[in-house]
């Protein structure tokens, strides 16, 4: 089990109508957030695994400001995922190596929620669902024999696809969203 904060955090973000923009965090909501747990089946030798990992990430908040002076949506997205987990042992540390340094990567399905909300010329709110494919890679640092607390360091990426409909003084926008959030997420674990 463990949770995390994104120290790091950056959303691409592009539509039809308005081309691509950069992320402006919200000074509110400047930091993802997750929760997670998972199991991990080690080999006989102890230097690699396989298992699986189920978890939710608060997003960080977003302003897409590329629609002309004034204008601009309000992005909130939260993700629950599963992902298959493969680990490796890369080094050992520590007196008599009882600490370790496991590469690890991830790949799985997330299931967002999204919700937009026009500000200045835009108006009105919309939001979605669905699901995505999504990826990780990352290290772990902790006790050999993976009981206890470990440090996690992880890079995420999760897009998301979907469309909002808004109001503008001159009538109703249909548009569809690119937008990828690129976590780097650091976790404290507890195993046992």
């Amino acid at each position: 089990m463990g949770v995390g904060l994104s120290s790091s955090a950056n959303v691409d973000q592009s539509t039809d109508l308005f081309g691509s923009d950069d992320h402006r965090d919200n000074p509110d909501s400047n930091s993802a957030k997750k929760a997670f747990f998972g199991f991990i089946s080690r080999d006989a030798v102890g230097d690699s695994g396989i298992g699986f990992e189920f978890g939710y990430v608060e997003h960080i908040e977003t302003n897409y400001a590329a629609f002309g002076s004034g204008a601009s949506v309000d992005i909130d997205m939260t993700s629950l995922y599963l992902a298959a987990v493969g680990t490796i042992t890369l080094s050992k540390y520590g007196d008599d190596d009882e600490k370790k340094v496991e590469l690890f990567g991830k790949i799985g399905l997330h299931s967002w929620d999204w919700d937009g909300t026009g500000r200045g010329t835009l108006t009105g709110k919309d939001s979605g669902d669905g699901s995505d494919w999504f990826y990780g890679v990352g290290l772990d640092f902790g006790p050999q024999d993976r009981k206890g607390f470990v440090l996690r360091l992880e890079y995420e990426v999760f897009p998301v696809d979907t469309e909002y409909t808004l109001t503008t003084s001159s009538g109703i926008i249909e548009d569809e969203i690119d937008y990828e959030a690129a976590l780097v997420n650091v976790s404290l674990i507890w195993r046992f």
